[in-house]
């Protein structure tokens, strides 16, 4: 009887989870409306004092992936002036040099035609990785280049310009970055992780091991890197390979830098070296400056009690700094002093889900190439009390303030990882446990009559 108990809960549970992500995955969310709604998904609040006549066309673009891919284009003021929902996510976005309305970003879509990949499995998919350049005035766009790759999520997420029909890819499907001409798709140059670090560190090898999510050349040749699942910046000599005394950060010296993105190279022009880097599951972003001995220690660092999982920020001409608030669902501009000055939040969002990926903006120079350092700039530091920002970032847990925030960003993954199960899956799901459920019931009946019969 108490077995029969037991089965009878599992099978319970089963179908109720799976009965409500079916509901959940049923409502649409903000990306899935229609294309005007979608287009105004974005809210503008700004600072007293701030000016919003967009002087020298400084617009601002955000890119976005998870709940559909957009990329949206708004002007200083917030009004609206561009939006594209083409591909299935939108990753790091770059100007076209000499051009004001014109940029260039890597962007991903699923592939399900045997003719042209071969999933791993059949219940996967391949992803077609795609370097294009958009005119934001008039809406046209041109792939430079593409490839398909057997996998459902080491998606391309930067590759940026070094040279005429020349760019340097972070390869996160090979662990490597490499340059490619784009007109006769020959890669020039590369350059794989794995022969430098150990398959025991980083993550899961070969499943997600490196996560290289950003990569730059650097004025003097070098190549900077942030492989996220090992929590550390590299620099990269094209000749003689990694430059270890360079590197900021170690594999899980989460004090350092925890699952961080997008880091900006600051030369000694600019106040540098110096790093400035979306340091994303400490919740903050952060600058590191090489010091007279060859280390780098900690110059610059920001937070607020909203700032959650931040994967971009760059320091702006004017001394501001712009920073992409992912799982804060907004995206900032702070001043000198660290207010924010200017705040483009998602309509309807809700703490804890993707809201974007990166936000450059135009005319400014590329990520942080128009700004200087914090050192140089004398910016003040300014963090979040831990009581308040934890309490904020962890309002929706029942223990808020115990939960790390690796571990509260990990757990909203997972969530937004089952919501993306398809509706099939889960029909079958419900059916099969449904069809298991009734078949123990009949066992469990057919054997209480022949216990009875026997008696």
């Amino acid at each position: 009887m108490r077995t029969t108990t037991t089965f009878r809960a599992v099978f319970a549970s089963i179908i109720l989870v799976s009965s409500a992500l079916l509901v959940a995955s049923a409502v649409p969310t903000a990306a899935e409306n229609t294309d005007a709604q979608a287009q105004s998904d974005w809210n503008l609040t700004v600072a007293e004092g701030y000016n919003t006549s967009n002087p020298g066309e400084r617009t601002t673009v955000v890119t976005a992936h998870v709940t559909g891919g957009d990329i949206w284009q708004y002007s200083l003021n917030g009004t609206l002036l561009y939006h594209d929902d083409t591909h299935d996510a939108y990753w790091d976005v770059d100007p076209v040099p000499n051009e004001t309305n014109s940029v260039v970003y890597v962007a991903t879509d699923e592939v399900r035609n045997e003719s042209l990949c071969n999933p791993v499995s059949d219940d996967e998919y391949c992803i077609r990785q795609i370097i294009e350049r958009a005119n934001l005035t008039t809406g046209e766009t041109e792939v430079l280049y593409s490839r398909v790759d057997a996998t459902d999520y080491r998606q391309w997420h930067d590759a940026d310009r070094v040279g005429d029909s020349q760019y340097i890819v972070a390869d996160m499907f090979s662990d490597e970055v490499f340059v490619v001409n784009t007109t006769t798709g020959i890669v020039t140059w590369e350059w794989n992780m794995q022969n430098s670090f150990s398959l025991e560190s980083g993550w899961d090898y070969p499943d997600d091991w490196a996560h290289i999510n950003d990569v730059e050349k650097l004025e003097d040749g070098r190549v900077i890197l942030s492989p996220r699942n090992h929590d550390q910046v590299l620099f990269v000599d094209p000749e003689t390979g990694l430059q270890e005394n360079w590197t900021i950060g170690a594999d899980d010296r989460f004090s350092v830098l925890n699952g961080q993105h997008n880091p900006d190279y600051f030369n000694e022009s600019a106040g540098g070296p110096a790093v400035l880097i979306a340091d994303s599951n400490n919740n903050r972003t952060i600058e590191y400056a090489r010091t007279e001995d060859g280390g780098w220690e900690q110059s610059w660092v920001w937070q607020d009690e909203q700032l959650m999982w931040p994967r971009d920020a760059d320091r702006l001409p004017n001394g501001h700094t712009l920073i992409t608030d992912t799982k804060g669902g907004r995206v900032v501009e702070i001043d000198e002093q660290g207010e924010v000055v200017w705040n483009l939040a998602r309509e309807g969002h809700s703490r804890g889900e993707f809201a974007a990926y990166e936000a450059e903006r135009l005319n400014t120079g590329d990520e942080s190439a128009g700004g200087e350092s914090a050192a140089s700039l004398g910016l003040p530091s300014r963090t979040a009390p831990d009581d308040q920002a934890s309490a904020a970032r962890d309002e929706s847990a029942s223990d808020a303030g115990l939960v790390p925030a690796s571990v509260a960003n990990t757990a909203s993954d997972t969530v937004q990882a089952l919501l993306g199960i398809p509706a099939w899956i889960l029909l079958v799901t419900i059916a099969c446990t449904a069809l298991a459920w009734f078949g123990v019931e009949l066992w469990h009946d057919d054997g209480a009559i022949q216990v009875a019969t026997g008696r």
